[in-house]
């Protein structure tokens, strides 16, 4: 809790935080995501390799940062995260990105829970085909 407390202070500098592999609980990817959501200074985290029990916690986190007009992260590491309801959180992470105009990439390699359903959720994130508009406001570019 006290590390993530820095994010809060409005001296913080702190641009990237790796957090890969550090058997992150529950309480603990809440405390990030609330530090994140308030944070005008993290633009890349790594929460790769974290597995939660269950989903909730994603649901929280997704809700938190990439919702949060205050958020200023630009990079999300989620590799090896999702092995339960990978497809719903894949859903939620869309709805949750649906306005997000701040995060420039995500990383989600390595979790073979995430089925084609999942694949077509994110899909339609990238390029929203319900109008002539839509399709050029949700144009992004995949490198």
């Amino acid at each position: 809790r006290s590390f993530f407390a820095c994010l809060h202070h409005s001296t913080s500098a702190m641009e990237y935080i790796i957090l890969r592999g550090c058997s992150i609980d529950e309480e603990g990817l809440d405390v990030v995501a609330n530090a994140i959501s308030t944070s005008s200074t993290l633009q890349t985290l790594d929460l790769s390799d974290n597995p939660q029990g269950h989903a909730a916690p994603w649901r929280r986190f997704f809700t938190a940062c990439l919702l949060s007009p205050n958020s200023s992260l630009e990079g999300l590491f989620l590799c090896e995260n999702f092995t339960e309801e990978a497809d719903i959180l894949m859903a939620d992470m869309v709805d949750a990105l649906a306005d997000n105009k701040i995060l420039e990439a995500i990383d989600l390699g390595e979790n073979p829970s995430i089925t084609d359903t999942g694949w077509s959720h994110f899909s339609r994130l990238l390029c929203d085909k319900s109008s002539v508009a839509s399709i050029y406001e949700s144009n992004r570019t995949i490198n």
